[in-house]
């Protein structure tokens, strides 16, 4: 925005024409994270423990094989 504006002549600074979005309401739209969609052919595992009652020690174990 500030780059157009310059453009047309205009001299402003970052922070003024940020200022003015805001006071009018525009919202900038920008790339949106994309973390919680799971990617094409992902294969969703089964929760192993929802039904276990985990009430002592080593009851449950885990391991990283990679």
């Amino acid at each position: 925005m500030v780059a157009l504006l310059r453009a047309d002549g205009l001299r402003v600074s970052r922070k003024r024409v940020r200022r003015l979005m805001r006071l009018v309401g525009i919202v900038p739209l920008g790339p949106r994270s994309r973390t919680s969609k799971p990617g094409t052919g992902h294969k969703i595992y089964p929760y192993l423990r929802r039904d276990l009652k985990l009430d002592r020690a080593d009851q449950v174990w885990c391991a990283d094989l990679a």
